[in-house]
């Protein structure tokens, strides 16, 4: 149980991802220590993209997530859904391993890098308001990225699914 409560702690960092959830500082049995609160903002960045960079991460990916914490490591899947407003970022994760799922959200930022490249940085939240934070890079149709929540170390990776 221990192990599944480590991945869960690690999970919710992850693209780990809403504004509302708001943020405690009681740990959880289930999600792992409370987080001090990161830097919810990418510097530089605007309310709106810079003309020509019409480039969204708005959308659905599937992919898998890795979590590693106390020399143990675990793999499972994800589904990522982003909604982009601006430079304003929010969603869901819906996280799966050894047969039990998580459902999380997410807000955050994202800064516009080219036609089809973009910066995130985001928390991601459990359903009692315990955080993690996260970084990723959407290029094209990939997303990828890294996170912490307490000990554990998470890296993602994932794909934008056809519309």
């Amino acid at each position: 149980m221990a192990d599944r409560a480590s991945f869960g702690a690690g999970v919710a960092v992850m693209l780990a991802l809403v504004a509302c959830a708001g943020q405690t500082g009681a740990s959880s049995q289930a999600w792992g220590p409370a987080l001090a609160p990161p830097a919810a903002r990418l510097e530089g960045t605007s309310s709106m993209p810079a003309p020509g960079k019409t480039f969204s991460v708005s959308g659905t990916y599937d992919g898998t997530v890795h979590v590693s914490e106390s020399g143990k490591s675990y793999t499972g899947s994800l589904v990522v859904t982003l909604k982009q407003a601006g430079n304003d970022l929010s969603g869901s994760l819906v996280v799966s391993y050894d047969g039990k799922t998580a459902h999380l959200t997410l807000d955050g930022t994202v800064k516009i890098e080219g036609k089809k490249k973009a910066a995130l940085a985001f928390k991601v939240y459990d359903p009692k308001g315990q955080y993690g934070s996260a970084t990723a890079t959407v290029k094209g149709k990939k997303l990828t990225g890294k996170g912490t929540a307490g000990d554990a170390s998470i890296s993602f990776t994932a794909k934008r699914a056809k519309k």
